[in-house]
């Protein structure tokens, strides 16, 4: 339970919600250089990872799994004590195919972009890509990611938002240990192998006002809590919240990793929300499951 410090919120209700984790929300700049591909430790990395993933993939057996959503959501996550699980009957809605076609397009093109529903961008850069096309253009090469990136901010109806909250891919594996892995994620295990090892890196960007409209949409009250001086936002950092009667739900930064990483749509989340606060006796720490969220990452060995 945390007390909320604003007199007007003074008699509600406030649960903390966790919703998988995310990482530190932060711009992308990464300096690609020819030689991070073509070490010999790097590519003996990703032969082997490749190799794992298809390994792994082969041996899945429909009763390796069970066939319940709560459970197989359990294992990519691992609630903090006192933390409980909560079966919603919102079904989980993702963006992932979307990210599957950019990926495709930046292996062929360096980078691509493209503005999701809901106040989204997305952008995927391809390392290899990029050095066969800029070489050691460095310059060439962040210029026009840049570019790529604002475009898709415009076209996605936020360029003039206050804030811009960033989820990027890069240097993120195994840093979370209730983050869906990147080996899971419905691509092949190459360009899964791509995500671990920093060869493929997309960038999610969603203004906080888009979450307050897919909050208020649902039917709830939608509070952003970041100041103009938040540049950099942690995990730790509470950056929304959902009221509903004397209840209110808070989603820190961590909490956004469904939005930024694994490309759920605000809306399914401000739903799953207002699901949540509007059950019986919430606990203070919900963990969220949605509807056939175990499908998306095991297809084929679900029944849910």
């Amino acid at each position: 339970m945390q007390a909320d410090s604003a007199s007007q919120h003074q008699s509600e209700t406030e649960v903390d919600i966790t919703i998988k984790t995310g990482q530190a929300l932060v711009s992308l700049g990464p300096q690609l250089s020819s030689a991070v591909m073509n070490h010999p430790a790097q590519q003996a990395s990703f032969g082997c990872i490749v190799g794992l993933i298809g390994d792994l993939r082969a041996c899945e057996q429909p009763g390796d799994f069970t066939s319940s959503s709560a459970a197989c959501s359990a294992t990519f996550t691992r609630p903090r004590r006192g933390a409980r699980l909560i079966q919603l009957t919102e079904p989980y809605v993702t963006n992932l195919a979307q990210l599957r076609e950019l990926i495709r397009l930046a292996k062929d093109r360096g980078c691509e972009g493209m503005a999701l529903p809901q106040g989204r961008a997305l952008v995927v850069s391809s390392l290899p890509a990029c050095l066969r096309r800029w070489g050691a253009d460095h310059a060439e090469q962040g210029r026009v990611l840049v570019a790529t990136r604002q475009q898709v901010i415009e076209q996605a109806g936020i360029g003039t938002a206050m804030h811009h909250i960033r989820g990027v891919s890069g240097d993120t594996a195994s840093r979370s240990g209730i983050m869906a892995p990147w080996s899971i994620y419905p691509f092949s295990p190459e360009e899964c192998a791509a995500l671990i090892c920093d060869l493929l890196i997309f960038e999610t960007i969603v203004s906080g006002e888009s979450l307050v409209t897919s909050i208020e949409q649902a039917g709830l009250h939608g509070e952003l809590l970041l100041t103009p001086m938040d540049i950099q936002v942690g995990d730790a950092r509470d950056v929304l919240r959902a009221h509903w009667r004397e209840r209110a739900m808070t989603w820190h930064a961590h909490s956004l990793g469904l939005v930024l990483y694994e490309l759920v749509e605000p809306e399914t989340l401000a739903r799953g929300t207002r699901e949540a606060l509007q059950s019986d006796r919430p606990p203070a720490e919900p963990v969220m499951v949605y509807t056939r969220e175990a499908h998306t990452w095991l297809p084929g060995l679900t029944n849910d």
